[in-house]
């Protein structure tokens, strides 16, 4: 947590607009609590708590940046949050649907057609395809994710 911190620290203080700086000013306990503790929560609750997990970090580096004298402001819900993962997990089901639908159908026509290659080859040929299969469900999750985080972010109150 501590090089997160010190990092959007580093960005800030290195950037300015028409010679404005920017700055962040998070705490390392902040930092600490968002980028540490929060995910303890993440285990227990199979997985359901981090939509609201990178919801709090996405409020807390939002929200402690200024430019010049003037805060950010992060309105973003949780709600929004849970609903965009809630579709990135939907897109990931029928991508890995897709994907073992197409796989079973390779092996059936890698037995029938060319029962001299060795069965690994039928399983393990079409692996990359499923980086190809997955990539629709990470490309929404994360411009639906930075769409979010820019809309939802105003300078000033």
């Amino acid at each position: 947590p501590w090089i997160v911190v010190g990092a959007l620290r580093f960005r800030a203080r290195n950037a300015a607009w028409s010679g404005v700086a920017f700055r962040f000013d998070g705490s390392m306990q902040e930092g600490y609590l968002n980028y540490l503790i929060r995910y303890l929560l993440v285990a227990p609750s199979l997985g359901l708590a981090y939509p609201y997990v990178r919801h709090c970090q996405r409020a807390y580096i939002n929200g402690e940046h200024r430019f010049g004298t003037t805060r950010f402001t992060f309105g973003g819900s949780v709600a929004a949050f849970y609903r965009i993962y809630g579709f990135a997990v939907l897109a990931l089901v029928c991508c890995l649907a897709g994907f073992v639908a197409a796989l079973i159908a390779l092996m059936f026509l890698a037995n029938l057609f060319l029962p001299a290659f060795p069965p690994s080859f039928a399983e393990y040929a079409p692996l990359p395809l499923l980086y190809l299969a997955l990539l629709p469900a990470w490309c929404f999750l994360t411009s639906r994710l930075t769409n979010l985080s820019f809309n939802a972010t105003r300078l000033g109150d």
